[in-house]
């Protein structure tokens, strides 16, 4: 619908908390690993059936809930794309949102995160380092989660053609930090719908 100053939709299911607002949020480590992990599983799931969002800036990652019981979505899926044409440079690119985000979370430094700006390979080198750095030192992930996020940063400045959002998700760090799963307005359309067999 209309505003006096823009548009606005409705989206089920959805919070309304970006997580732009995360550093004012004060969150305990365990809900920062928790909004990572989940922010990662929504991104696997569309990179897992050829999709990508390619505009995850923090109004388009939503929270909801406190402490314990925060989740995550996706909204905003006006920039959908396989992941061959997926974008890969700038805040957009679905990896590189993962690694801003996470810098966000876990408090880290600006010089830290993926910018909004465009920078230098040299820049984002010296960014990486820093992140990788913070992520080990807050969240004390194992040498699995950290080697993933490796190759999901090397891609990321190098503009590649993969994102590693499969290799980030099927850590035992985003998988030991994911909330249980939960039914959030179920349609009755799809009751027994995990029973349907894929052909």
């Amino acid at each position: 619908g209309p505003t006096s100053t823009g548009a606005y939709y409705v989206m089920h299911a959805a919070g309304t908390t970006g997580i732009k607002d995360a550093p004012e949020m004060n969150f305990a480590v365990s809900t920062q690993k928790s909004i990572f992990a989940q922010f990662v599983a929504s991104i696997w799931a569309l990179h897992a059936v050829d999709t990508t969002h390619n505009d995850l800036h923090g109004q388009n990652i939503v929270l909801d809930g406190t402490g314990e019981s925060m989740h995550l979505a996706l909204i905003d899926f006006g920039e959908l794309k396989s992941v061959a044409r997926s974008w890969k440079v700038d805040y957009k690119c679905d990896s590189n949102a993962v690694w801003r985000w996470a810098a966000v979370l876990a408090g880290c430094e600006d010089g830290a995160q993926w910018p909004n700006w465009k920078t230098s390979k040299d820049d984002l080198w010296g960014r990486a380092a820093k992140f990788k750095s913070c992520i080990s030192t807050k969240w004390e992930p194992d040498d699995h989660f950290m080697n993933a996020m490796d190759q999901l940063i090397k891609s990321a400045i190098n503009e590649g053609d993969d994102h590693y959002i499969k290799e980030i998700y099927y850590t035992a760090f985003v998988e030991s930090n994911m909330p249980p799963s939960k039914v959030v307005y179920p349609a009755k359309f799809a009751e027994g719908c995990r029973d349907w067999e894929v052909r």
